[in-house]
């Protein structure tokens, strides 16, 4: 579960904690919560201390006692909101991060995907003589809301 907390930063450290994070692809709350994680489960006081025990993308390594008890939360929280059994439920979730990595690790799926709905889906309901034709600047207007007083 997670609970909101307010913190007081110095305004100078904030831009640069935040294009830290970005860089990171993590939120800001993501990076501050990784390094808590990481100061508390290393038993130290200082991030600094901690220089090689994060993973490149700034996540935190979970003790393998922690990561066990994480994942049969996660697969009896996820049994229970699908009704499946919990084997079931790991079953799917497994099947469809495969899908989603193979989708991702094929530089040709995706892009055949898309065009094969473009072509099927999009392309093909555009009336013939819609083909190529501009819209003049009053139909673009009138597409975006575009009024005598404005939007």
């Amino acid at each position: 579960m997670k609970t909101k907390l307010t913190l007081t930063i110095d305004n100078e450290l904030i831009p640069k904690a935040k294009e830290h994070a970005r860089q990171a692809d993590l939120s800001l709350s993501q990076l501050i919560e990784n390094n808590l994680r990481a100061i508390i489960l290393h038993r130290t006081e200082s991030v600094l201390e901690l220089e090689g025990i994060l993973h490149d993308d700034g996540r935190v390594p979970v003790p393998p006692e922690e990561m066990q008890r994480s994942v049969e939360e996660m697969a009896n929280e996820l049994s229970r909101l699908t009704g499946e059994s919990k084997s079931e439920t790991v079953r799917r979730s497994l099947e469809e991060r495969w899908d989603r990595l193979k989708n991702i690790l094929s530089p040709t799926g995706r892009g055949e995907r898309l065009r094969h709905f473009l072509e099927n889906e999009v392309w093909s309901r555009i009336p013939k003589d819609q083909i190529g034709k501009r819209l003049s600047k009053e139909e673009e207007d009138v597409i975006l809301g575009y009024g005598p007083e404005g939007v």
